[in-house]
């Protein structure tokens, strides 16, 4: 049996999509996806293994510095991806139950004269600001009942959430907030 790993985000999504301009840098649409990975790191939520493990150790090490960009870690060593692979259990649960609400909820940092979603500053200021937006989503996640399936091992009951759809609702959002029609 083939074993697909759950993707839940994608650079190649974004800037392969109608509203990403084409003069844009791809590294654009890989920021959100970093600034999620890092935190998550942060919080004990990523489960990298080999060259991954290593290589993202440094580069953490030079985020939590202030060096580099969100944007070109993801490219870096997560090939402009957030999979589940990449998650612990927990990890993985709490990215079914709010990853795509997180789409919509990070273009609350942008600067208000962001010509679109993928503009988010790609910094530490940002990053501080979105890793306490998902501190209060992952506290959330964490008082959510359990239900027990039988084992006697509780478990979270995320909302999964069709990856194929993430793009179409993150721009449905960005139209929603500039008043643009589809």
């Amino acid at each position: 049996m083939n074993y697909w790993p759950t993707k839940y985000d994608d650079a190649d999504w974004h800037y392969g999509s109608d509203d990403y301009q084409k003069d844009w840098d791809t590294r654009l649409a890989c920021t959100h996806i970093g600034m999620f990975i890092a935190w998550a790191h942060y919080s004990g939520l990523m489960n990298l293994q080999g060259m991954r493990a290593d290589h993202g150790k440094e580069w953490f090490e030079r985020l939590r510095r202030g060096e580099g960009s969100f944007g070109e870690m993801t490219e870096d060593i997560f090939d402009e991806k957030l999979i589940g692979d990449d998650l612990t259990d927990e990890g993985g649960a709490f990215a079914d139950w709010y990853y795509k609400r997180y789409l919509a909820e990070f273009t609350d940092f942008l600067p208000a004269d962001a010509p679109s979603p993928y503009h988010l500053a790609d910094n530490s200021d940002t990053f501080q600001k979105i890793s306490a937006l998902l501190d209060t989503r992952l506290a959330e996640f964490r008082l959510l009942p359990r239900e027990d399936d039988g084992d006697g091992v509780s478990e979270k009951q995320p909302a999964l959430v069709p990856t194929s759809n993430l793009v179409a609702a993150f721009q449905l959002f960005w139209n929603r907030i500039t008043g643009r029609r589809a």
